[in-house]
């Protein structure tokens, strides 16, 4: 859930690409900036049509990047091409995070 008070800022979290098509059919949303972190199209040009002209998107994924960025530049978004961002700028953390989340791949796979 978003809530925006007076002179805040709205941040949401979609986690999901299904759930962010399903969010903007239902009406034309506002948002402050749009980040996103999966690196397939999630945001083409259907979706942004009922995004607000002064969204900024930020693209942190990898390539292929999530962001449709010919269909942004048609609408006249402010885009941020900042992929891979978490590991430039806090290499050690990310790394470590990372090495957590594969661990339980490696032990079910049968390594140590």
């Amino acid at each position: 859930m978003a809530i925006k008070e007076e002179n805040e800022i709205t941040v949401r979290v979609i986690c999901s690409d299904e759930e962010l098509k399903r969010i903007l059919k239902e009406k034309e949303f506002k948002f402050d900036a749009l980040i996103n972190t999966v690196p397939e199209k999630v945001l083409s040009h259907d979706e942004m049509k009922n995004i607000n002209q002064e969204c900024l998107f930020i693209e942190i994924a990898s390539s292929p990047f999530g962001i449709d960025f010919q269909a942004a530049k048609e609408y006249a978004f402010d885009v941020i091409k900042a992929n891979s961002l978490p590991g430039k700028v806090a290499p050690k953390t990310a790394g470590e995070i990372i090495g957590r989340s594969i661990l339980p791949i490696i032990e079910k796979r049968g390594g140590k």
